[in-house]
């Protein structure tokens, strides 16, 4: 009786098949058992307490149970002891940041007015900052003893205050040009107010034109 090739080489294919999975099956056991060599179970046991509290009770396998009243008292205490050590913390920390408040933030020195410059015959001053509505004025007088007229355009007048913010500045009766020997010139610089939140001083700088030759600087005028 001849065997059908069909069914024969289906059962091959089959065999084949099973001893392929058998094959992978025993090499990922083997893969995993040697993966996993080395590593054991934590044990889970209870372990028995041989000394017992006197507030405390042995219970079921020897395990040491504590009373609910004496894990509660235990806890308040520490709640306790915790909160006074904050409040502790907290009050010398508030010391600590109020000393480097201090340390970070040192007194403006302000000089005393009148102020003045002279440079090559030419004086500039600041005789008095005083309030004026909703701005400052700065009172300033110029005089030229030098051979020389001496000109001067406002829009290079440079205001800055104690926090490095460049103030916004208009000149108030000084004149362009201040002819050689000649009388003293009176006039003022206008200084907005909400400009000048939080400052304490400012430095007023002013050169002559065109020639820039005259660096006039007048540092740490009061505002306040």
């Amino acid at each position: 009786m001849k065997l059908n090739t069909t069914v024969t080489f289906t059962f091959a294919l089959l065999f084949l098949m099973i001893g392929a999975g058998l094959a992978s099956a025993f090499s990922g056991f083997s893969i995993g058992r040697d993966a996993l060599k080395g590593i054991t179970q934590p044990d889970s046991r209870p372990q028995k307490t041989r000394a017992k509290s006197a507030n405390s009770k042995e219970g079921k396998d020897g395990i040491v149970l504590m009373r609910e009243a004496d894990i509660i008292k235990s806890m308040k205490e520490r709640l306790a002891s915790t909160a006074k050590g904050g409040g502790r913390s907290s009050k010398a920390n508030d010391k600590k940041d109020a000393a480097k408040t201090k340390e970070a933030k040192p007194s403006v020195p302000m000089a005393q007015l009148p102020l003045s410059d002279s440079i090559d015959g030419v004086t500039l001053e600041v005789l008095s900052s005083r309030r004026d509505g909703e701005a400052r004025l700065l009172d300033i007088t110029i005089s030229n003893k030098s051979p020389k007229a001496v000109q001067f355009r406002y829009t290079f007048l440079t205001i800055t205050d104690n926090q490095g913010r460049i103030i916004a500045a208009e000149t108030i009766g000084l004149p362009s040009e201040i002819p050689t020997n000649s009388e003293t010139f009176s006039g003022s610089v206008k200084l907005p107010n909400n400009s000048l939140e939080g400052a304490e001083t400012v430095t007023l700088q002013l050169s002559d034109y065109p020639e820039q030759k005259l660096q006039f600087r007048l540092a740490d005028i009061p505002i306040q």
